[in-house]
């Protein structure tokens, strides 16, 4: 199968395996407690990212247009007591470079805000379009919009609004399309301290593609921060762009950073379907929290996925909480990702997806999803799928699976139908825990290498539970372990000559000295607390650091200068001890070195 190639108001089409069921929790926001650049991102019970975030109007405009539902259209609109009052009449005007276009707070909006043509397209001279304030910072509340479109424009920011939906007239919350082809590119668009909800596709939509697939374009300098997008149909936050030029090496979007954003309750469009490049409609996945496609040079860091893509029910492939496909020199880190569904396949954690090359997934933590913690998987149609690296994560209970679906676990690679797989793929320094889940049609295992996968895995610490195998690797693969550690309370179990995304008539080791590995020893779960939650239940990360006397500690292999170290430097574990090792010291195994 391939992935399709997507309009404005589709998300990417994941070509996977085949099968069912899931389950979903409604309700309930998190709050972004730590927000320190770097640091993991740490979530309890709570209010949405927005909560705490206060309303700031700009201060540095050349001009001002006011917004109010008791204005007058025919006013000049330049000052409070001279407002327009609907988004009709901005929609009318020229929007200058260095424009304020504000609305009144806590009031509501109809119709969707569009900048395009002559608006904005100055990113040193931005248009700015937020909430004014009439009373106090700390009784004001946002405005409303009813959506809002950048189209073919760039040097806009979008601030301090909530963008919420009527009906199914706009599609996508906030929507940045360009579809002027020839490689070009909009600079600078921010979209920070927004609340965007409701929307029968995708909160966030950024798009790059022509009428005719002919060429790219799409928007570089795109920043998104401290937002919330939640309760939408399709995604929480996406992009995608002209994948149907096969010839064309160049990427739609350039410097693309989300951070410190949350995506939950974005359930997914059942039995979606999209045109392919060909015209033809075809099946696809639904309820992805972020995903970014056709990127280079971009970062997803400090967010949140959780909940989402409950109602996918394409058979082919399901959502991911925060993946990239066809991207080069993505860094996804810092992250948590947690209770993602699907009814049919994936529903997990993380991903690198099919043509992404140069890329990381490190310090991010996964836990409680129906598909893999940390996927990189290769599809038909393409670009190749290299050199990247899983790192200095955290797993806990992933692979929840769903009946008559295949089985996941923590960290999994592979690919699927005629095509080269995965390749250089680099794995270490990861802490896995799985046990065994009910709704899984086979025990998920801490790691899975499918068919046609070239993966190599160092340091890392795997904690399996009953039935679950510490490792499942197929046939047609190339591996190699090497400094791991392995703890099973009734034994060591792993199984080679898988076939089939099943480990039904592989081979079974269940000896620690059958299995081909540098280090010998399954005395130790490779972490502080030998007793592991219900996966139901938020765990706080820090029980999968190393206490002061675990076998784990300076016990590993040396991974100075595996991967893509020029690019990606060891410079550190999960929790931000400093790496690589003083005084000449060994690494430990797992995300921790030791805290």
């Amino acid at each position: 199968m391939r992935r399709s190639q997507l309009p404005f108001s589709s998300s990417p089409h994941r070509s996977i395996r085949r099968r069912v069921a899931s389950s979903v929790a409604i309700s309930a926001s998190f709050a972004l407690l730590s927000t320190l650049i770097g640091g993991p991102a740490v979530a309890a019970p709570g209010d949405p990212i927005q909560s705490a975030v206060s309303i700031s109007e700009p201060s540095t405009c050349s001009s001002r247009i006011y917004v109010s539902p008791t204005g007058n259209n025919t006013a000049n609109g330049a000052t409070p007591q001279t407002a327009w009052q609907t988004v009709a009449r901005v929609n009318s005007a020229t929007v200058l470079p260095g424009t304020c276009v504000l609305f009144e707070d806590s009031s509501t909006f109809a119709g969707r805000l569009t900048l395009s043509g002559g608006d904005a397209n100055n990113a040193a001279s931005r248009v700015t379009v937020g909430t004014y304030i009439t009373g106090t910072p700390t009784t004001a509340t946002r405005a409303r919009l009813r959506g809002l479109l950048i189209l073919n424009v760039g040097g806009v920011t979008v601030q301090d609004l909530t963008v919420i939906a009527n009906g199914t007239t706009v599609l996508n919350g906030i929507e940045l399309s360009n579809t002027l082809g020839n490689n070009n590119r909009r600079p600078g668009v921010t979209v920070q301290r927004v609340d965007v909800t409701g929307f029968p596709l995708s909160g966030i939509l950024i798009g790059g593609k022509n009428a005719s697939n002919t060429s790219k374009s799409g928007f570089s300098n795109v920043l998104i921060q401290q937002v919330d997008s939640y309760g939408n149909g399709d995604a929480g936050i996406q992009s995608f762009g002209n994948l149907c030029d096969a010839n064309n090496a160049n990427y739609s979007h350039l410097n693309v950073t989300v951070r410190q954003v949350a995506v939950f309750d974005n359930l997914g469009v059942p039995n979606k379907m999209v045109p392919n490049c060909s015209g033809a409609m075809e099946a696809t996945n639904s309820g992805n929290g972020i995903v970014l496609g056709d990127v280079k040079d971009s970062l997803i860091e400090q967010s949140f996925a959780f909940r989402n893509g409950a109602n996918n029910n394409f058979g082919g492939g399901g959502p991911v909480g925060i993946w990239a496909y066809n991207a080069d020199n993505i860094v996804i880190q810092n992250n948590t990702s947690y209770s993602n569904r699907s009814a049919t396949k994936d529903g997990g954690g993380f991903d690198l997806d099919g043509g992404v090359i140069n890329s990381v997934m490190q310090y991010n933590y996964s836990y409680d999803n129906t598909g893999a913690g940390y996927l990189v998987f290769q599809y038909e149609g393409a670009r190749p799928l290299n050199n990247n690296m899983v790192r200095y994560n955290i797993s806990r209970n992933d692979g929840r699976g769903v009946a008559g679906g295949i089985a996941y676990g923590g960290i999994v690679i592979g690919k699927f139908g005629n095509v080269t797989g995965p390749t250089n793929t680099f794995v270490y320094g990861n802490s896995i825990y799985v046990s065994p889940s009910a709704s899984s049609p086979e025990p998920p295992a801490g790691i899975r290498v499918w068919n046609g996968a070239e993966a190599y895995f160092y340091n890392n610490s795997i904690h399996t539970s009953g039935a679950a195998p510490l490792v499942s690797v197929e046939a047609n693969t190339s591996t190699q372990f090497l400094g791991n550690n392995y703890f099973r309370a009734d034994g060591f179990k792993a199984y080679t000559n898988a076939a089939n995304f099943s480990d039904v008539g592989a081979t079974l080791v269940s000896t620690l000295a059958g299995w081909a590995d540098g280090y010998k020893t399954a005395s130790t779960p490779g972490y502080a607390t030998t007793v592991v939650t219900s996966s139901a239940v938020f765990v706080d990360a820090n029980n999968f650091g190393l206490g002061a006397t675990s076998a784990l500690r300076n016990a590993g292999v040396n991974v100075t200068t595996v991967g893509d170290d020029v690019r990606f430097p060891v410079t550190r574990d999960y929790f931000g001890v400093t790496l690589p090792p003083a005084n000449g010291q060994q690494y430990s195994i797992g995300a921790s070195q030791g805290l």
